[in-house]
């Protein structure tokens, strides 16, 4: 559906993070993808940086890895986008446990127009691997709350952490929990008053540090409380 894709180049902002980035060009340089910002390779550092994305960068920089060109970057893309529909396949058919209502909802979203621009750029590469942890997230949790494993709970926790370093929005997910909580397994106000509960919650604080200490160290303090495009416009 997306294949014409694999045709484009390098355009706006791929330019000075990818193409012109030597941070994201050699394996030299891992370590800068996680303690660095995405226009660091561009403006020479991260003052006054708005992007903490150390995902993108990893990503950025595997792919460059096995071929600076362009239209690997776009089959990347394509490759993201692809686990996305699965994911979203595999979370309705948990709900629902109807296979044809999953498929028809994974093929909408497939062909659906709001998803051109994150398909087809590469510099919205985070928003497709944001919606991969957050799917990710999201579906653990369904299984944690049906099997009470802590392993489930564990990678629910992990692929916050992982949303987190791909895109800003992410901060909110454990608000989707709470809905998930309300709505699917009728948890009444007692319920989520009980301490079990609240632990749970509170859980989903450790990540969160972890993020928020690892964005500061890379960007300053700007990084938390900054004007409408920092973190604290998120």
């Amino acid at each position: 559906f997306y294949g014409n894709t694999l045709q484009n180049g390098f355009i706006l902002d791929d330019r000075p993070t990818i193409e012109q980035n030597p941070y994201v060009q050699s394996l030299r340089y891992l370590p800068k993808a996680i303690t660095g910002c995405v226009w660091e390779g561009a403006s020479g550092s991260c003052e006054g940086a708005e992007h903490y994305r150390p995902v993108l960068n990893v990503s950025y920089l595997l792919t460059w890895l096995i071929s600076p060109n362009p239209a690997f970057f776009h089959l990347v893309n394509l490759l993201y986008f692809l686990g996305v529909v699965f994911l979203v396949f595999v979370l309705v058919n948990t709900i629902t446990k109807n296979f044809t209502l999953s498929f028809l909802t994974a093929l909408l979203f497939l062909i659906h127009p709001i998803n051109n621009e994150v398909v087809n750029w590469i510099s919205a590469t985070s928003e497709l691997t944001f919606a991969i942890f957050t799917l990710l997230a999201v579906l653990y949790y369904f299984r944690y709350r049906n099997t009470g494993l802590s392993k489930h709970l564990f990678l629910v926790l992990l692929f916050y952490f992982l949303a987190l370093l791909s895109k800003e929005v992410a901060i909110a997910l454990p608000l989707v929990m709470v809905a998930i909580d309300a709505l699917f397994f009728q948890t009444g106000v007692r319920q989520f008053l009980a301490w079990p509960t609240i632990k749970r919650y509170l859980l989903f604080a450790i990540p969160v540090f972890v993020y928020l200490m690892m964005r500061f160290a890379a960007i300053g303090a700007k990084a938390l409380t900054g004007g409408r495009e920092q973190f604290g416009g998120y």
